[in-house]
């Protein structure tokens, strides 16, 4: 026989009077100490990755590991904590700070998260004053340069704003199974994301847009057919927020010391060399030169598979975003030398000399990243060397204005 329903209901309230009441005990005992209950949380990306939540006060330093809530697809941990302490999350070698809790730099001149004073209510009267307003204006200083892998025939297609910047790859494999390259397709993809990003901010007077809505309204606006990897980043304030869809990457490189990575990007493949991708049926013009009625391949993934992010930035970063011709051929430790051995350099400058020694080592015969992983798969075969293919590269400095 059922239960009634009113006892469920007093039990509801009997718990819910119980978890209030310890939750003012417990209130009591930490407003001694000056502790309040904080509700820390870090949205899930991509896998469920041990994710830390790293403490510091002045006395000691420690690391918890952060339960994950099905419910709101987050990292969280509640806990009592006075303010001024110190923190920031890290998953494995990357940390992430969160925009609801205030930012400084702390003594060992690390960007950290802070938990505030308790707000004063104190009423005084005061004299009317005139208020300054500063506005801190981010934007990027960027440049770009591209190696084709044929000299009639570059699939990879860039373009640079202030505010956002962008690299598309083409797939080389339409090309070879239907006779149409995605060269096409790239670069207008590129070039209706510049203007999308251009016309948005002259309309609306804002310079933050969304990078899943760049690339959906300029994929929804592309008439060619093809197929494309890409990946986008926007400055909105000092956070980055990046859109990666495919084995196009970027690291977000700081200086202190020396250059570090603070932030890279990982592929989004579904195996060893066939990375997701954006696609769309071929255009009746494309068809006509192809002497074909219709062309049938797999149908394209979503913008939504795309890994997001976003990251807290300092005045003075730098961006370093590529096709997979710059991530097959060079490591990212190869390119902070590049950037420790070339500092100073005009952005335009970095960016063709990173593309070049990418292209040195695409047809050289040392250990690259293509060919390591190429072995890690193909266990009966050896493979030696680079990675032949278009190569592009973005270089940006994360630059600030105080109006």
């Amino acid at each position: 026989m059922d239960a009634d329903p009113l006892i469920y209901e007093h039990l509801k309230q009997s718990f819910l009077r119980l978890s209030k009441f310890f939750y003012l005990v417990n209130y009591k005992i930490h407003k001694k100490h000056n502790t309040r209950l904080y509700r820390i949380s870090f949205k899930k990306t991509s896998g469920l990755i041990p994710t830390y939540l790293n403490i510091s006060t002045s006395a000691k330093s420690i690391s918890k590991q952060m339960k994950f809530s099905i419910a709101f697809n987050e990292y969280y941990l509640e806990m009592w904590l006075p303010p001024r302490v110190e923190f920031y999350i890290t998953q494995q070698n990357f940390i992430f700070l969160i925009d609801t809790f205030p930012q400084l730099t702390s003594t060992s001149g690390k960007l950290v998260n802070m938990i505030p004073e308790p707000k004063s209510f104190k009423l005084q009267p005061v004299l009317p004053k005139s208020i300054k307003t500063v506005v801190s204006d981010y934007s990027f200083e960027c440049a770009g340069y591209s190696i084709a892998k044929l000299f009639y025939l570059n699939e990879d297609a860039y373009f640079c704003t202030q505010r956002v910047i962008g690299v598309a790859d083409g797939i080389g494999s339409f090309k070879q199974d239907f006779g149409i390259s995605s060269h096409d397709f790239s670069t207008e993809l590129m070039i209706r994301c510049e203007e999308f990003v251009r016309t948005h901010t002259y309309k609306s007077g804002t310079s933050s847009i969304n990078c899943k809505e760049i690339i959906r309204q300029a994929y929804n606006s592309i008439e060619c057919g093809g197929g494309s990897t890409f990946i986008l980043a926007s400055l909105c304030g000092r956070q980055i927020n990046i859109l990666n869809l495919g084995d196009c990457g970027m690291i977000l490189v700081r200086f202190d010391d020396k250059h570090k990575i603070v932030f890279q990007t990982t592929a989004k493949i579904h195996s060893f060399n066939t990375p997701y991708q954006l696609s769309r049926r071929f255009s009746i013009q494309q068809l006509k030169e192809t002497k074909l009625d219709k062309i049938e391949f797999d149908k394209s993934d979503d913008i939504s598979d795309a890994d997001e992010f976003m990251i807290t930035t300092m005045p003075g970063d730098i961006v370093i975003m590529g096709s997979d011709g710059l991530w097959d051929n060079l490591y990212p430790k190869e390119i902070l030398k590049i950037l420790e051995q070339y500092k100073g350099q005009p952005l335009d400058k970095l960016a063709s000399i990173i593309a070049k020694i990418a292209k040195i080592k695409a047809i050289g015969s040392s250990n690259t990243p293509f060919s390591v992983n190429f072995n890690n798969v193909k266990k009966n075969k050896v493979y030696a060397g680079g990675k032949i293919d278009d190569i592009t590269v973005v270089v940006a400095k994360i630059t600030i204005k105080n109006n």
